[in-house]
């Protein structure tokens, strides 16, 4: 996977955390910048914790496919994750809106991360398919971290002062954005790929 492949990646598959940070952000009825600060710190570190998680098992699924001699399955693997990512980030467009925009009780520290950890679905299996495509680096987890503190950031400055809203049509885009990338990271492959012979 070239480099801006990795970076569209991680940045379309973060946009699905402006739904919880947002709603949080539109129930809370003042967040201090402080506040801001250390909950988007501790959401990045969660979420960096899970897409670890997830390019750990990609890079061993990387390893054994070259141990077992069926490396050439990995861009097929790859591609139906991005296909999955896309699929989940469209049907989010078609559940009833169940939220309901109120204010509550001050969140706590705990509770944020706990969202955090609820929501890994979509950045673990992101962190499978980077551990696939990518070899493993620092900035892999850089620039994990830079983009999910400026997701929780944002999206809880937005949802506090602006409320919750524009998240389907958001979430349809950047779903069909995975589909386009997904099919840009395959065609190279789909000409040149052979599977051998049983």
């Amino acid at each position: 996977m070239d480099f801006w492949m990795l970076i569209v990646l991680l940045t379309l598959v973060m946009l699905v955390y402006l739904d919880p940070t947002m709603s949080v952000g539109a129930t809370q009825k003042c967040l201090t910048m402080k506040n801001l600060m250390k909950y988007s710190l501790l959401f990045s570190v969660a979420l960096l914790i899970i897409t670890g998680v997830g390019m750990v098992i990609g890079a061993a699924i990387k390893y054994l496919t070259g141990l077992y001699g069926v490396s050439y399955l990995l861009p097929i693997f790859a591609f139906l994750l991005m296909v999955v990512l896309g699929s989940y980030m469209v049907m989010r467009t078609t559940r009833k809106e169940d939220f309901q925009e109120r204010l509550l009780s001050p969140i706590t520290v705990w509770d944020y991360i706990r969202i955090a950890f609820a929501w890994c679905v979509p950045i673990f299996l992101t962190g499978m398919c980077v551990g696939i495509t990518v070899k493993m680096s620092i900035l892999s987890f850089l620039i994990t971290f830079a983009l999910s503190f400026l997701i929780s950031l944002g999206g809880l400055m937005y949802g506090n002062r602006l409320g919750y809203r524009y998240m389907k049509p958001g979430s349809a885009l950047a779903g069909v954005m995975l589909f386009v990338l997904a099919i840009f990271y395959i065609a190279p492959y789909a000409t040149q790929l052979q599977i051998p012979q049983m």
